[in-house]
């Protein structure tokens, strides 16, 4: 296998080629992946969406051709709007969940695997050439207090860089999967009050940025902490509701349109 599809709702990605081992991502429902090596029963994979680099379990990918992986990387994409929605063929019942992908959507069913599936739930279709941050706030409102799961870009448990690429790319804005990367885009805001709706704002809780979340107006930040949750933020950083001290402090603001 050289080229693959993922057809179940949640597949882990690890660090190492074990159950076992850590979970450091997951594919959602129709993400696509390119096969850089083998080892018994474990791919180590390229994600079509970020290059993120990991292990999936050879039982959770579905073979594609180079031809039909570049065509669905390149068609319009549609990704899930609802929680959990179903895809149905040939009276199979797949469990769909927000921000999974849709191939080929055309506004009824989707085609994968050489089969018709139907979706009649919400879905999203955004322009990567003309990203609509008007959207960010329908979008991340879907995941508030969704809980924190390292490695995870799912509403059922999702960490503080899953939770901004899974957002954005519903938005039109592909993002890489780490912090460190997500840091690396962008151009910079050097005051809070020249922000915007959609920046990303990244944090310290030491020396080292480790923590990312988004604006939704010009004192408050969205970002998962233990739960997707909403917090007021100035120059400084980031302000614990109960204590009325820092938890993190704010190390850069980016903007990516």
């Amino acid at each position: 296998m050289k080229f693959g599809i993922t057809t179940v709702s949640v597949a882990p990605l690890r660090a190492e080629a074990a159950h076992s081992s850590e979970m450091t991502s997951q594919l959602l429902f129709g993400e696509r992946f390119s096969v850089l090596s083998k080892e018994k029963d474990w791919l180590y994979i390229s994600c079509a969406h970020d290059e993120y680099e990991a292990w999936l379990s050879l039982y959770q990918a579905n073979p594609i051709s180079k031809k039909d992986y570049e065509q669905l990387n390149n068609c319009r994409q549609t990704f899930s709007f609802d929680l959990v929605g179903t895809a149905i063929s040939n009276q199979e019942h797949i469990p769909v969940i927000l921000g999974s992908s849709l191939p080929n959507f055309d506004g009824l069913s989707f085609q994968l695997l050489g089969k018709s599936i139907v979706y009649n739930g919400q879905v999203l279709s955004p322009d990567f050439k003309h990203p609509d941050i008007s959207l960010i706030h329908k979008v991340a409102y879907k995941y508030l207090n969704a809980p924190f799961h390292l490695g995870g870009r799912s509403p059922f448990g999702i960490d503080a860089s899953g939770f901004v690429q899974v957002v954005l790319q519903q938005c039109g804005i592909r993002l890489p999967r780490t912090v460190q990367h997500q840091q690396q885009l962008g151009r910079t805001i050097h005051l809070l009050g020249e922000a915007a709706v959609g920046d990303l704002l990244f944090f310290a809780s030491d020396n080292e940025i480790d923590h990312v979340g988004l604006l939704i107006d010009q004192f408050t930040v969205i970002h998962c902490e233990e739960k997707v949750k909403i917090s007021q933020v100035d120059n400084h950083g980031m302000i614990n509701p109960s204590s009325k001290k820092y938890s993190h402090r704010l190390k850069s603001m980016k903007r990516l349109v």
